[in-house]
């Protein structure tokens, strides 16, 4: 059952681990980032995951194993790119929802599934037939659809579908206007603009390269039917596809700030306006701009100190956002901007300067070390010695005796 690993299983197998990994992590954290445009990013890599693995089953012969997963990632190769448009598009314009007619772009995905429900529908001893024989041949992987309409329908499909999102992708960052404006315009948080920009730019020529290397496989396969594929042979757009998708997931890595988005910082209508004199359209030519970028962000926290808001338990980044007057998708940029911290990060550390604070003024005299944690907005005694630790290296009783 389990052929011998060619260099093409191996590219297959870090794709698919990459990809997983940072759709799990995206999508685990996205509540702390820009959520709707992390959960699509992240569900761009688990397509591109889920449709690799599957074709690594067939590569290796493990496919025998799960022959009830045997084009099940047919449709999926469907939702990779539209995922990845509506991604660009939601950060560039800066989206909370999707609209109602987004969802028509998921439409091929539903027709692909209703053309493949005769072959879903075949006895799992017929699929595995089906199975063998891909193994055994991959040509018959492209040749054999056993669906409603004929096999090269979703192959031209899926070209089509590829070349018309790629031309919108690169229409949105090129020519459109306000995505023009967001993305080449100078401004007071210039520097994460171009961190964000690159990545843009960096997805979608991925997109592109990837899309070339399926294009010269599909042509392939389509002159020369007879012609007995295996690893050897696709071996050029495995590897275009797995580097892409390193490439993606390494640059993520290495520049996390890319998933906090386009800065949308919106001025409050609150009586504290003068405070929020946000800059984000005013180009940075000199030091007065600079410092005027870091005054805004002190106005913010001069708020959140004087307020003490941080102390209210379970605090999430929403409800202080709204006490702001500001979006919680600013506020997380703010404070990772200017702090390099995660919001919950940030909120803790000030908890721990307010306890430390109450210990230097002998509050624990009246008040246990316990007592004080909860004050601070701590849950639980654990959660606050955990955090105490991990903030001054050591708990609050030895910190206590440090003062004494």
């Amino acid at each position: 059952m389990f052929e011998s690993f060619e260099l093409s299983n191996s590219l297959y197998i870090g794709c698919a681990i990459c990809s997983f990994l940072a759709s799990f992590l995206l999508w685990k954290n996205a509540g702390d980032y820009f959520r709707l445009a992390n959960k699509l990013l992240a569900a761009f890599f688990f397509f591109t995951g889920y449709c690799v693995s599957s074709y690594l089953l067939l590569l290796t012969g493990w496919m025998k194993a799960v022959p009830f997963l045997y084009k099940s990632a047919a449709p999926v190769n469907f939702l990779i790119l539209p995922s990845i448009y509506l991604y660009l598009r939601v950060v560039i314009f800066n989206l909370p929802t999707l609209r109602k007619k987004d969802w028509w772009h998921f439409l091929p995905f539903l027709l692909s599934v209703i053309d493949l429900i005769p072959f879903y529908s075949i006895p799992l001893a017929e699929k595995r037939q089906l199975v063998a024989e891909a193994i055994d041949n991959l040509t018959n992987n492209y040749l054999n659809h056993n669906g409603i309409l004929p096999f090269w329908i979703q192959y031209l499909a899926r070209v089509l579908q590829s070349f018309i999102y790629l031309l919108a992708i690169w229409h949105l960052l090129l020519f459109n206007k306000i995505a023009r404006e967001l993305l080449f315009k100078p401004s007071a948080y210039y520097s994460h603009i171009k961190e964000v920009k690159g990545w843009l730019l960096t997805v979608s020529s991925w997109m592109t390269i990837s899309f070339c290397g399926f294009v010269a496989l599909v042509f392939f396969v389509a002159t020369n039917p007879e012609y007995a594929i295996n690893g050897q042979s696709v071996v050029i757009s495995s590897f275009i596809l797995s580097f892409s998708t390193f490439a993606l997931c390494i640059h993520i890595f290495l520049h996390p700030l890319v998933l906090y988005g386009l800065p949308n910082i919106i001025t409050p209508s609150t009586n504290n306006d003068q405070l929020f004199k946000m800059i984000v359209d005013k180009p940075v030519k000199s030091t007065v701009d600079k410092r005027q970028l870091e005054s805004d962000w002190n106005a913010i926290e001069s708020l959140i100190l004087l307020n003490k808001w941080y102390l209210t338990k379970g605090i999430a980044i929403e409800e202080l956002a709204n006490e702001l007057k500001i979006p919680s998708r600013d506020l997380s940029f703010l404070i990772n901007f200017h702090k390099n911290e995660r919001y919950q990060d940030y909120i803790n550390r000030l908890r721990i300067q307010h306890v430390t604070d109450q210990l230097k003024n002998k509050t624990s005299e009246t008040m246990t070390i316990e007592a004080i944690g909860n004050e601070a907005g701590f849950g639980s005694r654990s959660t606050f010695f955990a955090v105490f630790k991990k903030h001054m290296g050591c708990t609050p009783k030895e910190y206590l005796k440090k003062l004494e």
